[in-house]
């Protein structure tokens, strides 16, 4: 089964989705007040929150878990919020040079290093409280990326040098199951770097090779491996997610100088480059159509900004970003308020199975007056003001995670529902 990300269905006043931007600053290389720091942009009224301020001068990568916590490599350091409240819930030495790569599964934190150790430079943490659990001392040379498929861990491992360009590379290979070393697939034997890398669908990885201006490909499923020249130059941006999806699966990223989709299959452009890039961060809002772009001017960062725009190219206006905005991520906010203002209500309320196939059931301790379910989207797929079952057949619906609704004596409850 695979699962998608989190959503909900009530509409913020402004028409927006409640979706919100989380800015990771780098802050000024050293410098002991100009340091890491996090926060949140809201475009529905144009405000910015500071959450927190790291105490190191770089950070690498933002991931969001269930939309509710963030993990955030700052240099040698980790760091875990609670964005509900914003409180930071943990911190942990990396025990590296420089983290780069944040991912999970199941209850690992996993971490990659980027340079400056000769082995285990993939550490991994427990997600809960970001104590150390173990190492794989076999990843010897800096973490470039991975990617998680299954139960396995496919890292990026090539040489680099001063100049920070990549030598000939292979991907590692990880069981997670039990962190042992599996061994690795060499991609390529054509002397293009291996860069950085994303998944499409659940046994394709791609590589983008921004030095050698080529893409790799594995098939995780097959075996076949190949390399190719790319039809545009690419600049993925070294931090963050190099590539973004939308809705429909277009991919997004940089290249020739500027953000724009291109279709990684059959490697060919979709959109010329849309929006300015030159060093920064994006990301897409795939639920608006919105980008947002980061731009550092790195003689001068009090210049800084970050621009806002719609998926033709236009701006939209700006945003509020410190120093060094090299990670943005998309936060989506919708389904943690609305289910915790629906969680106040006094009735029980629990679905079966969950995930579920053909029927979805459920129990509660009074009559149900009316059932909802919603789609990702919001949109409402199905309402029963006079339900007579506590049962309903979803076998009609594609896998994926949905809404449930009821409401009992006038009080609403939603759960998330899983079809698998």
């Amino acid at each position: 089964m695979r699962l998608l990300s989190l959503c909900c269905f009530a509409l913020l006043s402004t028409g927006l989705w409640g979706q919100k931007l989380l800015v990771l600053n780098g802050g000024l290389f050293g410098s002991a007040t100009e340091t890491a720091n996090l926060g949140v942009y809201d475009p529905a009224d144009n405000s910015y929150l500071f959450l927190d301020s790291m105490g190191t001068n770089s950070v690498q990568d933002l991931l969001i878990e269930a939309e509710q916590y963030a993990y955030v490599a700052a240099q040698d350091s980790i760091y875990k919020y609670d964005l509900q409240t914003g409180e930071r819930l943990a911190a942990a030495a990396f025990g590296g040079v420089s983290t780069i790569k944040l991912g999970l599964y199941q209850n690992k934190l996993l971490v990659g290093n980027w340079y400056g150790s000769s082995s285990d430079n993939l550490r991994i943490f427990d997600k809960s409280d970001l104590s150390f659990q173990a190492s794989v001392s076999q990843i010897d040379k800096g973490v470039k990326d991975f990617v998680v498929l299954g139960d396995t861990l496919y890292i990026a491992q090539n040489s680099s040098t001063a100049s920070y360009t990549d030598t000939l590379g292979y991907l590692a290979k990880v069981n997670l199951t039990d962190n042992s070393y599996v061994g690795n697939d060499t991609l390529s034997s054509t002397g293009n770097e291996l860069g950085r890398l994303f998944s499409l669908g659940d046994s394709l990885i791609i590589g983008i090779n921004n030095e050698s201006n080529s893409l790799s490909y594995l098939n995780v499923n097959s075996g076949q491996k190949w390399t190719q020249s790319a039809a545009v130059n690419f600049q993925a941006p070294s931090y963050g997610n190099a590539v973004q999806l939308d809705q429909n699966g277009i991919a997004y990223t940089v290249y020739n100088g500027a953000i724009g989709s291109y279709d990684f299959i059959n490697n060919t452009l979709i959109d010329t480059a849309l929006i300015p890039y030159s060093s920064g961060a994006f990301a897409l809002d795939a639920q608006n159509g919105f980008l947002y772009v980061s731009q550092i001017n790195f003689g001068n960062q009090s210049s800084n900004t970050g621009i806002r725009y719609n998926l033709s190219g236009d701006s939209l206006g700006t945003f509020p970003v410190g120093f060094s905005p090299e990670v943005l991520v998309i936060w989506n906010t919708q389904l943690i308020n609305s289910l915790s203002e629906l969680e106040t209500s006094t009735f029980d309320f629990r679905p079966f199975p969950n995930p579920a196939q053909d029927q979805i059931f459920w129990s509660a301790d009074l009559a149900v007056e009316a059932l909802r379910l919603y789609d990702l989207q919001g949109r409402l797929l199905v309402q029963d003001l006079s339900p007579q079952r506590n049962s309903l057949n979803i076998s009609q619906l594609p896998a994926g995670q949905y809404v449930l609704q009821l409401e009992v004596a006038g009080q609403q409850k939603a759960k998330l529902i899983y079809k698998k």
